[in-house]
């Protein structure tokens, strides 16, 4: 829909491929490296990260240009394939199983 309001109708199919990809590797990616790194970085620095990459991705829109959107939109899958990795192993660490 940004895509459509700044005049690149061609481009707005390329953009939900992209965060659909960005997304499907974020959540391979993120999963194998936090529990490859779990005793260097806990689950939340992960979670953190991601949610500066969607702040990032966030602003990158906001410039309401081709490249800007295209490349916040990445950023945005990246966060959104992370988060819900991340997620619920963190839930499950702290609350444990039963309450889970």
């Amino acid at each position: 829909l940004i895509l459509e309001t700044t005049g690149h109708d061609s481009a707005s199919s390329l953009g939900v491929a992209l965060f659909a990809l960005t997304s499907a590797l974020s959540r391979i990616v993120v999963g194998i490296l936090s529990d490859k790194y779990q005793a260097y970085f806990t689950r939340f620095h992960w979670l953190t990260a991601g949610a500066f990459c969607a702040m990032i991705g966030q602003f990158l829109v906001s410039l309401m240009d081709l490249t800007g959107i295209m490349a916040g939109t990445c950023l945005m899958g990246l966060s959104f394939g992370s988060f819900y990795t991340i997620i619920v192993p963190m839930v499950n660490e702290m609350y444990g199983n039963l309450e889970f």
